[in-house]
This record gives structure tokens, C-alpha cells and sequence, in this order.
């Protein structure tokens, strides 16, 4: 048995058309992931040797290994002057990028993380405080409007209520006239009111007058007689206005006597 007799025996036993499939799909499929860029490239170079037709030229592996690495990666091994043209120029830009993008990483990292610390330790500033962050932005110029707002409507209602006490002790409060059923009723007259009876006299219950009674007392506002006496004062003073004293030109002129003639 020839060394060709025996390779072909041997791939027909252990390499079989389901096992190079199975190895060529692992291969195309092959990504980074989690893997750093060294464990990845030395993935890769064993899948490499049992595919071999499917990385004839250094440019297919190229090809290959670029589209293995994770996209951060990629994209900073892209932006150089020129694609990479050899797996080692590669290898060493990816591994350079996989540096850098970890160290931007880590500081992103730490920045949000004393980000946090800080809001945190706020919190617990204003929780030992014993205010809330909502009162907390109360305390700024719009809280503190309001709570001006709020003070200036105490005190103002403050202000009301001392005016308030205070009209009450100025102005004693108005005493209510003596209802006329606390009277004791007249054996006389069988009315209620104060004072003697002047029932069997002449004399008026207003103004305690004799001649007249009540209903036609010049006291009495329901009487016709007063009513009248009223509208004639008040046609009166309209005349003694109209016939007054005329002021005109500067001077005070006074209405002639009538029968008489002034020289």
C-alpha cells in the first residue's frame, strides 16, 4: 500500500464527507464572542488546517479573521489608512484596537460609576437630612416663590384676624333694643309697654304730649299729615335755593325787596 492508498483510506474512515461538513459549517460560523483576541486567532489557525480549501490565499484568511473579531474591534481596524493585507498586520491592529477599546471601556465605566456614587451619596445626604429631592428643588427660585407665597397668605391672614379682634375691642358691639314682649302687659290698656298708661288721658304713646294721639303724632313716619309737611319743607328749600343770593361778574348780588325801590 502506496502513502496515497493509505491517506485516502484513512480520510474516507476518520474525515468523511459528514464530519468536514460539520467542521466547514463550525468554521463559518466561528466568532470571537467573549474570547480575547489571542484565544480567538488561535481558534481560528486549528479550524484553518481542516478547511483548508475554503482559505486558498492569504487574502481569503484576511477576509475570514476580519469577520471573526466583534464589531468594536472591527471598526477601529477599519478606520486606518488601508484594510489590513496580511494576517499578521491583522492580528497586531486588532490587537492594538482590543487595548484601547478596553481602556475606553474602563473609563466609561468608571465614569458612570462615580456617577451613580454620587447620586447616591446625595440621597443619602438628603434622606439624613430628613428632605426629599422634590423638596429639595422646592428650594430653588420656583420653591421659593411658592413658599413666600404661602408665608405672605399666613401673615395676611394674620394681619385679618388682629383687625378683626381689634374692630371688636374698638367698637363695642351694638345692644340689641328691649323686645316689647319682655314688658309686662297693661291692666289698663292690655298693651305691652314701658312707663305709665296714658290710655285713659289725651296724651300720645310717641311723644308723651297731650292734644293728640299717636297715629297723627308728627313722630308717627305712616302719617299723611307728616308725609305732607315733609314734601312742602322740601319744595320750600328748593325755592329758597332757586331765590337765594345770585353770585355773578365777581360780586354778590341780593334779590330787590318787593314794594320798595332801590335809589
Amino acid at each position: 500500500m502506496t502513502w496515497e492508498d493509505f491517506v485516502e483510506e484513512f480520510k474516507e474512515k476518520y474525515f468523511n464527507t459528514e464530519v468536514m461538513e460539520a467542521q466547514q459549517d463550525e468554521f463559518d460560523k466561528f466568532s470571537q464572542g467573549n474570547m480575547s483576541v489571542a484565544e480567538a486567532v488561535k481558534k481560528f489557525e486549528q479550524l484553518a488546517r481542516l478547511c483548508p480549501h475554503l482559505i486558498s490565499s492569504e487574502r481569503d484568511k484576511v477576509r475570514r479573521m476580519m469577520r471573526m473579531f466583534r464589531s468594536d474591534l472591527t471598526v477601529v481596524i477599519s478606520s486606518g489608512p488601508h484594510p489590513p493585507l496580511t494576517v499578521a498586520e491583522c492580528v497586531s491592529r486588532t490587537i492594538r484596537a482590543e487595548y484601547w477599546v478596553g481602556q475606553n471601556k474602563e473609563q466609561r465605566a468608571k465614569f458612570f460609576k462615580e456617577k451613580r456614587e454620587e447620586k447616591t451619596q446625595a440621597k443619602q445626604n438628603q434622606a439624613r437630612l430628613g428632605q426629599t429631592p422634590q423638596q429639595k428643588g422646592q428650594g430653588g427660585p420656583l420653591g421659593q416663590n411658592n413658599n413666600n407665597k404661602q408665608y405672605g397668605n399666613n401673615q395676611q391672614k394674620r394681619k385679618w384676624n388682629a383687625g378683626g379682634q381689634g374692630n371688636q375691642q374698638n367698637f363695642p358691639q351694638k345692644k340689641n333694643a328691649p323686645d316689647s314682649n319682655s314688658y309686662p302687659t297693661c291692666q289698663k290698656c292690655g298693651r305691652r309697654h314701658p312707663g305709665d298708661c296714658h290710655a285713659e288721658t289725651s296724651r300720645c304713646f310717641l311723644c308723651g304730649k297731650e292734644g293728640h294721639y299717636a297715629k297723627t303724632c308728627y313722630l308717627n313716619p305712616q302719617n299723611p299729615q307728616n308725609q305732607q309737611r315733609r314734601q312742602g319743607s322740601q319744595l320750600h328749600a328748593a325755592q329758597m335755593k332757586l331765590e337765594g343770593p345770585a353770585i355773578s361778574q365777581g360780586r354778590l348780588e341780593a334779590p330787590e325787596p318787593q314794594g320798595h325801590s332801590v335809589v
